[in-house]
């Protein structure tokens, strides 16, 4: 058995990253290694993305009229890719 850490550089919003991340955690788990998920993010990119996000939400309530834009992704990443370490945000 081996200590593993899964680092991934394209932590997004999209389905493929997540379900692919869980894939192969499942699939290392089942082969008897233990996996923890090394949540990094890079501080440019968060930052760019919490203003984008932030905007498109906006944009999206002001057409749709809804006061919340709902995302299923993170849930999904919460619960099954564990275990994590918190954010290591890069400078």
């Amino acid at each position: 058995m081996m200590k593993l850490g899964l680092l991934s550089l394209h932590k997004n919003a999209n389905y493929g990253w997540v379900l692919q991340c869980y894939a192969l955690l499942s699939i290392l788990k089942s082969l008897g290694h233990d996996v923890t998920y090394i949540d990094k993010v890079d501080f440019v990119e968060k930052k760019k993305k919490v203003i984008i996000k932030s905007q498109k939400k906006t944009f999206l309530r002001l057409i749709l009229g809804k006061k919340k834009v709902n995302s299923n992704i993170n849930p999904f990443f919460l619960k099954y890719i564990t275990p994590r370490t918190s954010e290591i945000i890069s400078i």
